[in-house]
C-alpha cells in the first residue's frame, strides 16, 4: 500500500493528464502551466492558470497580472487559478480577496476504510454520452451559469472532451424516469 503523499502524487499526475489531453494549448509561466481549450472559452475548468509546486516567492497581486496576461489575450471572460498546494493557497487567498477575487479551497483525500455501510447500487445503470449528456444539461440548466445557452452548450461539450482524453463509462440512477448521476 502506497503512502497518502504517494497517492496523492499519483492522483495529481492523473488530474494533470487529464487537464493537458483536455485543453487546446498549454504556456508554461514563472509558476506552472496556463492551460486553454480554444474552443470552449466559457468552461472555466478548461481554461485556467494552474501554479505548481510551493513557489516561495509567489504573491496575489503578481499571479492575478499572470492571469490579466495570459487570460485577457485569449478573450477570456473569467479569470481562473488552481493553487495546488494548500499551504500557498490559504497564504495567498486573504490578499486575493482584497484584490476582489474569490477564493475557495477544493481537497483531495485518499480513502482508505472500508464503507461504512453498504449502499444499494441495483438501479444504477451504465448510460451513453447522449443520456449522460442531457442529465447535465438539466442539471447545468438549474444553476446560475445555466441561463446561458452557449455557456451550457461548451459545458455540455467540456463533458465529450474529457470523455475523449481518457477511458470514459457514466452510470445514472433514474428519478422520475430520467437518469441522474
Amino acid at each position: 500500500m502506497s503512502t497518502d503523499a504517494e497517492a496523492l502524487r499519483r492522483i495529481d499526475e492523473f488530474r494533470h493528464g487529464i487537464q493537458e489531453r483536455s485543453c487546446t494549448r498549454r504556456e508554461r509561466f514563472r509558476w506552472g502551466t496556463a492551460l486553454f481549450h480554444d474552443r470552449l472559452p466559457r468552461v472555466w475548468d478548461l481554461n485556467f492558470l494552474r501554479v505548481e509546486g510551493a513557489p516561495p516567492d509567489l504573491t496575489a497581486r503578481a499571479l492575478a497580472a499572470e492571469a490579466d496576461r495570459f487570460q485577457g489575450p485569449a478573450g477570456l471572460d473569467h479569470r481562473m487559478i488552481s493553487i495546488e498546494d494548500a499551504a500557498t493557497g490559504a497564504r495567498l487567498s486573504p490578499e486575493f480577496k482584497r484584490l476582489g477575487w474569490s477564493a475557495e479551497s477544493v481537497v483531495t483525500m485518499v480513502h482508505r476504510r472500508a464503507p461504512y455501510r453498504e449502499v444499494n447500487t441495483t438501479i444504477v445503470r451504465e448510460v451513453d454520452e447522449a443520456t449522460a449528456g442531457a442529465a447535465t444539461e438539466a442539471f447545468t440548466r438549474t444553476q446560475p451559469y445555466g441561463r446561458d445557452n452557449t455557456t451550457v452548450d461548451q459545458i455540455i461539450e467540456m463533458r465529450r472532451v474529457i470523455a475523449r482524453a481518457v477511458p470514459t463509462r457514466h452510470f445514472g440512477a433514474p428519478v422520475s424516469g430520467a437518469p441522474v448521476s
